[in-house]
């Protein structure tokens, strides 16, 4: 079963895709914001679609601090 993964970040998610995760197969990125406030409200919203968060700590509207 693969992990999946809610990816909190301003920068471009793509990025993350191709140097991370283009090699491995059993992680998934499922949901991804791009700024702590849109990051809460997918926690909020679908806390049984992803497995782990991957959180930036410098973000615009709420950082990283705190979403944790």
């Amino acid at each position: 079963e693969k992990t999946r993964l809610l990816v909190i970040d301003d920068n471009d998610h793509n990025q993350i895709n191709e140097v991370i995760f283009e090699e491995t197969s059993d992680i998934d990125i499922v949901l991804d914001a791009k700024d702590g406030r849109e990051g809460i409200e997918l926690i909020k919203n679908n806390l049984n679609v992803f497995d782990m968060i991957i959180l930036d700590i410098v973000m615009p509207n709420k950082d990283g601090i705190e979403v944790l």
